[in-house]
């Protein structure tokens, strides 16, 4: 890699401070530029100040969720050999001038990315950014579905809490938790529900609605109180069902852009694995590098990979005569830990195998999520080896 400076950019939403030094460390330029065309084309006169181009440059960047994204995108354009580091990693390597200070600025930031990228870059290949779109787009959609859900989840425990207090009987009624919100949508206290005609309570609650009718005749809860607390209720009940309408809504285009971003055969080997569904499956295949399997030579070293990427490795945590509880790392990328939990989960129900191991862990007094993540591993590895291109492909 036959380049002449290194460029520590540290990213804020807006814009960068930078720090230009060649490959003696000598100090060519530093200063702040505005995420703006004009900042950009100011840090472009400032490397052509110092008599040198973007092709002849090393950038790195501190990943920022996305607002390194921009500069990431330009930087790799103009011709930049560029590098998108971990927050982990980044803050971990001190420039030279601050490692007693262990000052915090952006400047000082910018200085230690400039000097890691000079020192490391033929270690930090993994970290090289290639210009994707499309990748970048599906994982924006997985991200937002995330949100959706947190959010739809966090809505459903609040109308759960004024439920109780509405109409808390009705959750011992037999309906269903969807046949329930329905109901209370219509009829949002036990005086309402009592009051429905027979028919539409029938429509409402089909063969419970001899027990809903007498849970509303009886119910505890205090009349005036249940009335007055009716449409606060029925306000989350209909915001529940707006983010659930969108959660499909979402599903959809996150499996028209999986066919756009990911390879059919790649996606048709992994639903064959215990657990990977529709949902699961293109985000997991969406968080695995394309590079994977040139970059690890053999399959228990691209599983490990895969671990560590996931957050779903041991972190050992040792020194002299004392050592730590061994837990996972949860770092990496969340929405593929957060997918392969989900697939792990559902493979217990489908996967007679998974089932027993994981029963063998409990047995041995390990915790639910302890055993999970034992199956989490497991699965991975058979990740690996059903998306090698060499290996027939599964029935």
């Amino acid at each position: 890699m036959k380049t002449k400076v290194s460029l520590g950019l540290d990213v804020a939403q807006a814009g960068v401070a930078y720090h230009l030094q060649d490959s003696d460390g000598r100090v060519l330029a530093a200063g702040r530029a505005d995420a703006t065309t004009a900042g950009w084309r100011q840090l472009t006169a400032t490397l052509k100040h110092a008599h040198v181009g973007w092709a002849d440059c090393l950038v790195v960047i501190e990943a920022t969720g996305q607002w390194h994204l921009p500069w990431a995108e330009a930087a790799s354009a103009a011709g930049a050999t560029v590098f998108v580091l971990n927050p982990l990693i980044a803050k971990r390597v001190n420039s030279v001038g601050n490692a007693i200070r262990d000052g915090k600025s952006d400047p000082i930031d910018a200085e230690g990315l400039a000097e890691t990228v000079a020192r490391y870059h033929e270690k930090l290949e993994r970290f090289r950014y290639r210009s994707r779109p499309a990748d970048i787009g599906l994982r924006r959609l997985l991200g937002v579905r995330g949100a959706v859900r947190s959010a739809l989840t966090n809505l459903r425990k609040a109308a759960g809490d004024l439920q109780a207090l509405c109409f808390p009987e009705l959750a011992a009624s037999g309906l269903s938790p969807q046949h329930q919100r329905a109901l209370l949508l219509e009829a949002g206290h036990p005086a309402a529900v009592a009051a429905l005609e027979l028919h539409r309570l029938r429509e409402l609650a089909g063969e419970h609605t001899a027990a809903v009718r007498a849970s509303a005749r009886s119910s505890f809860a205090p009349a005036s109180v249940a009335a007055a607390s009716a449409p606060a209720l029925q306000a989350l009940l209909r915001s529940d069902q707006a983010l659930d309408q969108q959660l499909d809504a979402l599903d959809e285009q996150i499996t028209a852009q999986a066919a756009l971003v990911l390879d059919a055969e790649q996606l048709r080997r992994a639903r064959t694995l215990p657990g990977f569904g529709p949902r699961t499956t293109p985000a997991i295949l969406a968080c695995i590098p394309a590079e994977l399997f040139q970059t690890h030579p053999s399959h228990r070293a691209q599983a490990n990979a895969l671990q560590a990427l996931f957050g779903c490795e041991p972190r050992l945590r040792t020194s002299g005569q004392w050592t730590g509880k061994i837990k996972i790392s949860k770092r990496g990328i969340r929405e593929g830990r957060t997918a392969l939990y989900q697939a792990a989960f559902c493979a217990l129900a489908s996967d007679s195998d998974l089932k027993a191991y994981y029963d063998a862990l409990r047995a041995r007094g390990k915790h639910h999520k302890t055993a999970l993540v034992d199956v989490m591993r497991k699965l991975v590895r058979r990740l690996v080896a059903v998306l090698d291109p060499k290996l027939p492909c599964p029935a």
